[in-house]
Order: C-alpha cells, then sequence, then structure tokens
C-alpha cells in the first residue's frame, strides 16, 4: 500500500513525502511535486535517501501511515506545476506550457471559481490557449476575479505577439466583477461592455487597428483609467486615428489616458481628434517620437488653451528636445511634465501589488 510520512522542521512547519509505486510525492495540495522513478525499487530508494537527509536537517517524524490508492494525497493534479497559488493576494497564476486546449483552459477556470481568485493571471511560455480560453467561459463565470492580467513578463512585447487569448469581448463579459486588467500580446477585441472597469492597459507590437476600433464603440462607465502601447519593436503608429477612435468610446470617468509608441507626437498634438481628450482637470500621457522641437512649441501655443483644461501633460522632452527646448515648452505649458515624471508605467511593475 501506499504510504506517507509527515514531519516538521524546527519551526513546527509541515513538510509531507508519499510513496505510491513507483512514484515518490513531495508535498500536498497544488504545491507537491511528482517524480516517477523507474519502478517501485528505485522509488522506494529515493524516498528513503529524501527521508535520511530531513532526519540529518534536524525534522521531525510526526506520523507515518500507509493510506489507500483513493486517498486525496494520490490525487494528480491537473494543473501540476503550472500553477501558483497567493493566497495573500487571492492571485492565481497560471502557465501555459506544452499545452493550452480547451480542457485545460476549463481546469483553469475551475481552479480560480474553487480557490475564489480575486487576481487571476496568465501567462504563455509556449503555448497559447486561442479561442479555447473563451470558448471555456461560455457557460461559466468568474465571479470573484477582480484583476486579469494576461502577460508574460519575461518576454518581449515583440516575442508576445504569439500570445493569444481570444476576443476580449468574450473574457470580460465572463468576469462580471472586473475592476483592473493588464493584457499584452496579439490582442483581439470586438466592442464590449462592462459596468465595472476602471483600469484598462492594452499593450500590442503593434496594437491591432480593429481593437482600437472596438474600443470606439465600447460602453465602460466606470473606466477612468486607459493605457494603450500601440508598438513596441514594430514601427510606431500614427496617432490621430487612434485619437478618433477613442472620441466614441463611452467613458464618462475617463480621467487619464496614456498612449505609447507613437510616430508623431507633435501631428497628435495639433490633431482636431485630440479635442476628445481633453477633459477638464484630466490626465494625457503621449510616449513617442518628437523630431523637432520648434514645431512643438508651435503647437503648443496654437493648442495652449485646450491643453490648459488638463491637471497635467506628460511628453517625452528630456529624450527628444535640448534643455533649452524643455524650459520652453515648460513655459508654454506650466502643467507639462517629463514622461518620466509621470508615475505611471506600461511596465510589468504597475501590476505587482494589484
Amino acid at each position: 500500500m501506499p504510504t506517507t510520512v509527515l514531519l516538521s522542521d524546527d519551526m513546527g512547519r509541515p513538510w509531507r513525502i508519499t510513496l505510491c509505486g513507483a512514484s515518490v510525492i513531495t508535498g500536498e495540495g497544488t504545491s507537491r511535486v511528482v517524480q516517477e522513478l523507474g519502478d517501485d525499487e528505485q522509488a522506494r530508494e529515493h524516498f528513503e535517501r529524501v527521508l535520511m537527509r530531513r532526519r540529518r536537517d534536524r525534522y521531525t517524524l510526526v506520523e507515518v501511515k500507509e493510506i489507500d490508492d483513493s486517498d486525496p494525497l494520490l490525487e494528480i493534479d491537473p494543473l501540476g506545476d503550472r500553477a501558483r497559488w497567493e493566497p495573500e493576494r487571492g492571485c492565481l497564476t497560471v502557465t501555459f506550457k506544452d499545452t493550452a486546449d480547451r480542457a485545460l483552459c476549463e481546469v483553469v477556470i475551475e481552479r480560480a471559481n474553487k480557490l475564489g481568485a480575486r487576481v487571476l493571471h496568465l501567462l504563455c511560455d509556449s503555448a497559447s490557449p486561442g479561442d479555447a480560453f473563451p470558448d471555456a467561459l461560455l457557460s461559466v463565470t468568474l465571479e470573484t476575479v477582480e484583476v486579469l492580467i494576461l502577460d508574460t513578463y519575461w518576454q518581449s512585447l515583440a516575442r508576445q505577439r504569439r500570445n493569444y487569448f481570444g476576443d476580449l469581448a468574450e473574457i470580460f463579459e465572463a468576469m462580471p466583477n472586473l475592476d483592473r486588467c493588464f493584457i499584452s500580446g496579439a490582442i483581439k477585441a470586438t466592442p464590449f461592455a462592462h459596468s465595472r472597469l476602471r483600469e484598462l492597459y492594452l499593450l500590442g507590437d503593434p496594437l491591432p487597428e480593429v481593437t482600437v476600433a472596438a474600443l470606439a464603440e465600447s460602453q465602460l462607465p466606470a473606466l477612468e483609467f486607459l493605457g494603450l502601447k500601440l508598438a513596441g519593436e514594430d514601427e510606431p503608429a500614427e496617432g490621430t486615428t487612434v485619437c478618433e477612435g477613442l472620441a466614441g468610446l463611452y467613458a464618462p470617468k475617463l480621467g487619464e489616458v496614456m498612449i505609447e509608441g507613437l510616430a508623431d507626437i507633435v501631428g497628435v498634438l495639433g490633431s482636431d481628434a485630440l479635442e476628445g481628450l481633453l477633459r477638464d482637470g484630466s490626465v494625457l500621457s503621449l510616449g513617442g517620437e518628437i523630431d523637432d522641437e520648434d514645431a512643438l512649441h508651435a503647437v503648443l501655443r496654437l493648442r495652449k488653451e485646450g491643453l490648459h483644461r488638463l491637471s497635467e501633460l506628460a511628453l517625452p522632452l528630456a529624450d527628444t528636445l535640448s534643455t533649452d527646448g524643455d524650459a520652453t515648452a515648460r513655459e508654454i505649458i506650466n502643467t507639462l511634465v517629463d514622461t518620466d515624471e509621470y508615475p505611471r508605467t506600461m511596465e510589468p511593475t504597475t501590476y505587482l501589488e494589484w
């Protein structure tokens, strides 16, 4: 029969090891590790060696017992080492490795519901679920999820072009209490509505025009912050089309917009399409290229009245202007700051404390 041994270290923390045929299982629950040995004899030898090392490390024996084959300790976790649970944050992190089919997506969703996950962070290394993820959500909801992170933080944005999670509209529909989202990769969205979403970050390389167009037809009455990264290593994007699209977004509480990857910031500032983002007391941050500081000064003077409606305008001053050019720009618009002074970022550090 299978044998399980429970030990504790000098601080009273438990540690379990179980022998079952040719398998040795260390730990239990979502943190356990299953080692498959060549045969029963090799497994027993390994089991005894590990126990001997732990006893030398002053672990105390708590119990030794034989268990049935049906014991929960022997149940195989279909997520295995793909999943990590942080109870203090209520965060379930799942990495799609060798497979990402609908069956595995259903297991992820079931686990999130079972744990009551507040934060769901999905990564691709290297499998990507594509439409299988929203398909798995068709008949269920994730009521407890308030934060959704679809980002493989160690990969460049260019590498994440292969990471795809299906239509965001279908995902958001299954998460009615969503508050914050940070999403990177191959982002696809049709027009969507969400009554509680307050912060939305979308990072693409490039961010597809169809996704920006979908935003223009979306209904986000609670949205307070919108961050768009239009390009990473890809060619910077022409931003007036983006601003025109955002003008159609229904988001009456939107007070902060951050757009990175712009090919021509001066052109965006001079465009009539920007008017929809110039709301009293709001914040606008634009990242990208400024090729001519004299042209920037001219457009700041031209749009001075509208830009002064903002509580803060952030531009990449230090990276693109001379010292004198920086000072002149700040004199024209007294609420102007450098993007390095702007507290938000499009980096993974954004969601570490969510």
